[in-house]
């Protein structure tokens, strides 16, 4: 978080990216199956945490404030549906 000035959304989910990042680092370099798995679970539940965060809040101030908002929002829905098959 930046001094000085309140966390917003946008810094939550660079946050949230970043941290999802890290993880999967950390999951590539791991050899141990109990590691593997409680990284596993742990970037789902991150995962899942990030797309309600902008399914609720993100995406309905896209489409009311970006011009191709609805387009843009629509997307991004898509990927989200992909991710969790």
């Amino acid at each position: 978080m930046t001094a000085g000035r309140p966390q917003d959304l946008i810094d939550d989910i660079i946050a949230d990216h970043r941290e999802v990042d890290a993880i999967f680092k950390e999951l590539e370099k791991s050899d141990n199956p109990d590691n593997r798995r409680g990284l596993v679970e742990h970037a789902i539940t991150e995962l899942v945490r990030h797309s309600v965060g902008e399914e609720q809040y993100l995406y309905p101030t896209a489409r009311d404030v970006l011009p191709d908002g609805d387009r843009l929002a629509d997307h991004q829905l898509i990927e989200h549906a992909e991710a969790e098959k």
